[in-house]
């Protein structure tokens, strides 16, 4: 019996340290069952200059002494929200209080107004929109939404965060529900004309023209750091088609029923975030936040939380933070990993300081990941002069298939029940039908007495 039980404990621990494991799945998905991703245009030049000149001039009415000059360069401080740079820092008390003074804005939504009001609007960079061949007003596929690097006109984006309802009609095109890809082929996705004003450059976050496509869930705040969303830049005079392709995990249904930590993954309506439902991503943009209240005391514009709960420490941050957010700007951009840890502790010190620690935030336990082959062209011929000063993207899948894995447990509650009785009947040579009859003849041999 010693001997049955140390086997079965060795067993039960091998069982236990890895009680699963992925593979891939003869199955397909077809891609027309696929969610398609949601899609954001970041325009680098993140402050129109023709806006940016009509708010200096508003701003010399509160400001007498001041010329136009130094106002403009007192909005580019705005731009340092985006970023967490810092220029002129010894200037930031008396650019807030202008800035205060002009707009009286000192809550979130008084700074997002502020802020989405001098980025170009989508119905100026967007143009000759077409979904699944059928070609749209742009307006009506794409809205302005928040990402982690700022505004964007984005589509396919399902969250219901709070700036929908400070921008109204400008963040419309709301979704319940994601597309799904409509088909295979170039013509079968989506096709966006992107225009440049290179007149209108005022403040950029990248030292070239052009604009930010990002590809992310769609049920997912648009977060490059939590590394969740794939990004390219589209240059001026390019056309650019992006190939995605699309990666499917499923779990067994047993796997729902371990705990979180035997698992190591959740399922997305197990937890929700600021965002809506749980995802990695979305846990670790909500980690970020927190983290960002405890260093910084606010929050920036830019990040998704509740900001009317009645909390008073959900102070969104101004151009005073901006000093304590560029010292912690390296740590904000990292996530330690929660799985997979350095055995060096010293090291291990090291990593935890310098990143944030979101050990809460499990990978997601089924999902859908995107590969994505971006070819670059420059126009030629006539297409300089149909395109000039802008691009033209395509995102679209070549794939009739998805690729699909699945989360499977090593041995179900039935094969470890087999497993036990094999080694039992293995080391004592019996099985239960010789337990059975040895009860029965021990039955008869009570009864003959």
């Amino acid at each position: 019996m010693v001997v049955i039980a140390c086997i079965t404990a060795t067993i039960w621990q091998d069982w236990s340290e890895e009680p699963f494991y992925i593979t891939s799945d003869s199955n397909s998905i077809l891609m027309t069952e696929v969610d398609f991703p949601g899609i954001a245009i970041c325009d680098i030049n993140r402050i129109s200059k023709n806006k940016a000149l009509q708010l200096a001039k508003n701003l010399s009415t509160f400001s007498m002494n001041e010329s136009l000059e130094t106002l403009m360069h007192y909005i580019t401080s705005l731009g340092n929200l985006h970023d967490f740079g810092i220029s002129r820092s010894e200037k930031f008390e008396l650019i807030q209080e202008l800035f205060e003074r002009y707009d009286g804005g000192t809550h979130w939504d008084d700074v997002l107004r502020r802020m989405s009001n001098l980025v170009v609007p989508c119905e100026e960079l967007l143009k000759d929109c077409t979904w699944d061949s059928v070609e749209h007003n742009c307006s009506d596929l794409f809205g302005i939404r928040m990402t982690e690097s700022g505004f964007c006109c984005i589509f396919n984006y399902v969250p219901s965060t709070e700036e929908t309802d400070v921008l109204g009609n400008e963040s419309r095109n709301l979704l319940k529900e994601p597309l799904k890809f409509p088909g295979t082929g170039l013509e079968r996705g989506l096709a966006i004309t992107i225009n440049i004003n290179r007149s209108d450059y005022f403040y950029t976050t990248l030292a070239t023209r052009g604009s930010l496509l990002k590809l992310f869930l769609s049920q997912d705040f648009p977060d490059f750091s939590s590394g969740s969303m794939k990004q390219i830049i589209v240059q001026e005079k390019q056309k650019v088609f992006v190939d995605i392709t699309a990666n499917a995990l499923i779990t067994d249904t047993d796997i729902r029923w371990m705990s979180v930590k035997k698992r190591d993954c959740k399922y997305r309506d197990e937890d929700t975030s600021q965002v809506g439902t749980y995802s990695s991503s979305n846990c670790f943009v909500d980690c970020r936040t927190q983290v960002m209240k405890v260093l910084c005391e606010c929050i920036p514009f830019l990040q998704p939380f509740e900001h009317t709960d009645g909390t008073s420490n959900n102070r969104v941050c101004n151009l005073i933070d901006l000093i304590c957010l560029n010292k912690h700007r390296s740590k904000l951009q990292r996530y330690y990993p929660t799985y997979g840890r350095a055995e060096d502790q010293d090291a291990l010190l090291l990593d935890i300081d310098d990143s944030l620690d979101c050990s809460e935030c499990y990978p997601n336990c089924e999902e859908v990941s995107y590969g994505i082959n971006a070819r670059f062209f420059y126009f030629d011929g006539d297409e300089i002069r149909q395109y000039a000063n802008s691009s033209r993207v395509y995102v679209f899948s070549s794939n009739v298939y998805a690729n699909l894995s699945r989360k499977m447990v090593k041995v179900t509650w039935a094969q470890g029940l087999c497993t036990l009785g094999g080694i039992i009947s293995l080391i004592l040579g019996v099985s239960a039908i010789n337990i059975v009859e040895l009860l029965v003849v021990l039955t008869k041999l009570m009864i003959s007495k």
